[in-house]
This record gives structure tokens, C-alpha cells and sequence, in this order.
């Protein structure tokens, strides 16, 4: 029998596989169309940083930009598939389960490594810009992805903590 609630999950599922296939397929694709740029192995005062009040960068990509962006691909990737993994135990019924609980620790963690690199990493284009006036400024968006992500740590906590009491109760009946 198929709910509505049970389709709007499929589609959630299919969403997260298919995002995480784009995303890796089009990252991958600009990964190598940048690799055609000349890279420096070193950078002295890292000249790849943003202009002030441009989208453009100047100087040329290190290798270690390169590391970056190829990282932020595969881990926003994973955490696409994990997210697929855990609409699959939900639509299994296994809400309690360990294996639902451990997708959500996975997804919690990743986004919150990604708030917290998004904040530092603002925060040292301000410095390498100069403008030290800046560097104290937080804005929402900054609270509301660690805030986001550990909502998320503290829900797969108490569903890890349902399961572990489910199991005790099971015992007794």
C-alpha cells in the first residue's frame, strides 16, 4: 500500500541519489577542465583568493585549492548517498534502527564539518583581503548551519536512545 507519506519519502530518496551522482559527475567535470590551468605547487602569499567586491579570483589556482574543492565534492556527495541510505531504512519502517541512526550521525557530522569550514574559510578570505574590520562579524547564515547540524546530532542521539530502550522493553514482554 502505497501512503503519501510513503511516496514523498521515495522522491526524497531518488532526489539524494540523483544529487549525488550530478554532484560528483559535475565536479568531477570541472575538476579536470580546471586542471588544464597551470598550477603552482607552492603559494607564496596564496594569490588565489577572491577580489574585493568581484566574484572573480586572481592569481592562479595551488594544488591545494584543488584538494579543497575535490574534498568538498566527495564529502557533500557521501553525505548525498547517506541521506538516500537513510530514506531507505525509514521507508523500511526502521526508524529506531541502528543503521538509521548511524546515516544520521554521518549527515549531522558532514554538514556540520561543512558549516564549519564555510565560517573559517569566510573568515580567512577577510583576513587575506585585509579587511580586519570584518573578521569579528557573524552573520545568520554561519549560526543557522551549526545550529542546523547539531539539531541533527541531538535528533540521531534520541533516536539512538529509543532504539537502546526499545530493546530493553522488548525484554520484558
Amino acid at each position: 500500500r502505497i501512503t503519501k507519506m510513503r511516496l514523498i519519502m521515495r522522491l526524497m530518496q531518488i532526489v539524494c541519489y540523483l544529487s549525488a551522482f550530478l554532484i560528483l559527475l559535475v565536479g568531477g567535470l570541472l575538476v579536470i577542465y580546471q586542471g588544464n590551468v597551470d598550477l603552482q605547487l607552492t603559494s607564496g602569499e596564496d594569490p588565489f583568493v577572491m577580489r574585493a567586491g568581484s566574484d572573480e579570483f586572481e592569481g592562479t589556482p595551488t594544488i591545494w585549492t584543488y584538494v579543497q574543492f575535490t574534498g568538498v565534492i566527495l564529502l557533500v556527495t557521501y553525505m548525498f548517498f547517506r541521506l538516500g541510505r537513510l530514506m531507505s531504512e525509514f521507508l523500511k519502517g526502521r526508524y529506531f534502527s541502528k543503521a538509521a541512526v548511524q546515516h544520521m550521525r554521518v549527515v549531522a557530522a558532514i554538514y556540520l564539518a561543512n558549516a564549519l569550514y564555510t565560517f573559517a574559510d569566510s573568515k580567512y578570505q577577510i583576513v587575506q583581503n585585509g579587511n580586519h574590520d570584518d573578521l569579528w562579524n557573524v552573520s545568520g547564515d554561519d549560526i543557522l548551519g551549526i545550529m542546523l547540524s547539531m539539531t541533527f546530532l541531538i535528533i540521531a542521539h534520541v533516536l539512538n536512545e529509543a532504539r537502546k530502550n526499545r530493546d530493553e522493553l522488548e525484554d520484558y514482554f
